[in-house]
């Protein structure tokens, strides 16, 4: 999985707080958005922390990887992200991902401060269009204060996105949404997707250490250091 693909999906993810004077679904949808664009582009001085479990059904028997947990640090110059599939390692010099299954690491081009604003607005703007093109077709109060709102988008977005419907929980004692459904189509492979927000933290407490990635898997003379000497490394820096 290369750093890019790592990085929209967590762009993509997040819970979102809201008062439960104003729970409205598409509010929650709104504010769900608000908090991608805060992932993807970290706030000077912070360190953001996510933890979160991505649980993919599909319609027949695959290899593809079924569930993946994510616990991720990043500030607007560093990232370094931990998963049961890559662990990857970022500053604005170097991208390491590393893959145990096949035994790669992958070196890729520094993180730009600020990121790519106009790939990041082109995705909030799809993503506000999904919200304001759906229709909330059920809500349902379930125990322990939490909220289950299931919205059907618009029939053009859906045949697009290939989505049938999503479904919020949200938990009125955290003031956030804690967990996304998506339900995907005939045309799919996969037939659901379940995204569960353990943590989203935008000021962490843990600081990160300041050592150069490439110093950490690199040793002076550009071989892998232990314990990564029986990796393959691939260099994709342009």
């Amino acid at each position: 999985m290369q750093m890019k693909v790592v990085l929209f999906i967590l762009m993509l993810l997040g819970g979102y707080a809201i008062s439960h004077a104003q729970l409205d679904a598409k509010d929650l949808l709104r504010g769900y958005i608000e908090n991608m664009s805060k992932v993807s582009n970290p706030e000077d001085g912070k360190v953001y922390y996510i933890h979160m479990l991505v649980n993919n059904v599909y319609k027949q028997e695959t290899h593809a990887i079924k569930k993946v947990e994510f616990k991720a640090y990043m500030t607007a110059d560093q990232m370094v992200v931990n998963s049961n599939v890559m662990q990857a390692f970022g500053d604005t010099a170097d991208v390491f991902t590393i893959i145990p299954a096949t035994r790669q690491i992958i070196q890729q081009n520094g993180i730009v401060i600020g990121g790519n604003a106009l790939q990041r607005n082109r995705l909030l703007n799809m993503q506000q269009d999904l919200v304001e093109n759906c229709q909330v077709v059920e809500q349902k109060m379930l125990p322990n204060e939490v909220v289950m709102l299931k919205l059907k988008p618009a029939e053009s977005i859906a045949e697009n996105k290939k989505i049938e419907s999503l479904v919020l929980y949200y938990c009125q004692n955290k003031a956030q949404i804690t967990k996304v459904c998506i339900f995907y189509d005939k045309h799919s492979l996969v037939k659901a997707q379940e995204i569960d927000y353990k943590a989203l933290d935008f000021d962490a407490s843990m600081v990160l250490d300041s050592t150069p990635m490439v110093q950490r898997i690199l040793d002076i003379n550009g071989e892998l250091k232990e314990p990564y000497r029986s990796y393959t490394l691939i260099n994709q820096k342009q």
